[in-house]
């Protein structure tokens, strides 16, 4: 009877011991399809973010594009080259433009907007200054150097880091009275 007796005890403590576990066993499970779960929507959240990054590199190119066949009229005499440039600009420039809005993050749109709003208000005028012409290649620089924040660039570039790389002869230009304007010129009321 006493063998018995301590049988049942054990069968007892070994279900009491069994079923106080059955809270702690739900809980493991609870966690883990949690886990699971959370796994599964940072690895979609990821390929979202990798898709967009690249969506967001491929319109960024639109706008270097544009620069570039800008550029590309600046450095021809001939008017039917300066004209076939100026429109790949163009098209190029409006292809960017359809996709800012979706891949541009807040301060990058802000600055598209801001060279939009310049350009228009100077392309109305028969003739822009040369102080208007360096104006807008402040805003690009800004929209440049935009850009590189939102694709996760976190350097200490600047205007001058990017116009020394368009300017051949920066260094000297930005002494220039329509340079040093255009350079110190803010642009408040065009964002």
């Amino acid at each position: 009877s006493f063998i018995v007796m301590g049988g049942l005890f054990g069968i007892y403590k070994a279900a009491e011991s069994w079923v106080a576990k059955i809270p702690d066993r739900i809980h493991e499970k609870n966690i883990e399809e949690l886990r699971s779960t959370l796994e599964k929507e940072l690895s979609k959240f990821q390929i979202t973010e990798e898709n967009l990054y690249i969506k967001k590199i491929e319109s960024f190119e639109l706008f270097q594009k544009s620069w570039d066949c800008m550029r590309d009229s600046v450095k021809t005499d001939k008017i039917a080259e300066k004209k076939r440039a100026m429109e790949a600009a163009q098209k190029h420039l409006n292809e960017f433009l359809g996709k800012a809005i979706f891949y541009c993050d807040e301060e990058t749109f802000k600055r598209v907007l801001a060279f939009r709003k310049f350009t228009n208000k100077y392309s109305k005028e028969t003739s822009s200054s040369k102080t208007e012409s360096a104006k807008s290649m402040m805003i690009m620089a800004d929209i440049y150097l935009s850009m590189r924040k939102s694709l996760g660039y976190e350097d200490k570039l600047d205007r001058d880091s990017f116009l020394y790389l368009i300017i051949n002869d920066w260094e000297e230009m930005k002494f220039k009275p329509e340079y040093k304007e255009a350079y110190e010129y803010k642009f408040d009321e065009y964002y």
